[in-house]
């Protein structure tokens, strides 16, 4: 649970967390064709959806012995047709290793990059329910914000949470 979630003065929260949604759906639109962008043949960025199936992955993991592309499907509500889409962009990128039984784990990369989507996941859940949102809609804002988010304002963030008493329990 969140504590002392009252020291957060509420402007802040608004500009801090704020969601530019016109720029980010101009970006998805620009990748959506290629999940896994390129940068100068170095860098590579994942689209949200990738870091969903990460993330997924992740969380699976630590359910299951063992996870399949089915796992998968199930727990995203999406057909195996898209998981086995996805597998093959993560796979090319590095992010994930798929063994010839058809388990899938993930590389370091892959568990670095799960790890971080899952740690933002967490904490806007818990600071939005903790605000006065239903569970469902703050697990949902959650989900969204997690890919928004530069890396820079959520180390801001959490730092100030953390700073403020504002701390999560299940923050791994």
């Amino acid at each position: 649970m969140i504590k002392n979630l009252r020291a957060i003065p509420v402007d802040l929260l608004y500009n801090v967390i704020r969601l530019d949604l016109t720029n980010f759906r101009s970006g998805i639109r620009n990748l959506k064709k290629n999940p896994i962008e390129w940068k100068g043949g170095v860098e590579m960025k994942l689209l949200e959806s990738g870091e969903d199936y990460l993330e997924a992955i992740l969380v699976l993991q630590k359910q299951e012995e063992k996870v399949r592309s089915i796992d998968i499907a199930n727990a995203l509500k999406v057909s195996k047709a898209s998981v086995c889409v996805a597998m093959k962009n993560l796979k090319k990128g590095g992010f994930i290793h798929m063994g010839e039984d058809h388990v899938i784990t993930l590389t370091e990369e892959g568990k670095r990059l799960a790890e971080s989507v899952y740690e933002r996941h967490v904490l806007f859940s818990e600071v939005l329910a903790n605000l006065g949102v239903d569970q469902e809609t703050a697990r949902k804002d959650a989900c969204r914000m997690e890919h928004v988010l530069s890396e820079d304002s959520f180390q801001v963030l959490k730092h100030y949470f953390d700073q403020n008493g504002i701390s999560s329990e299940h923050r791994e």
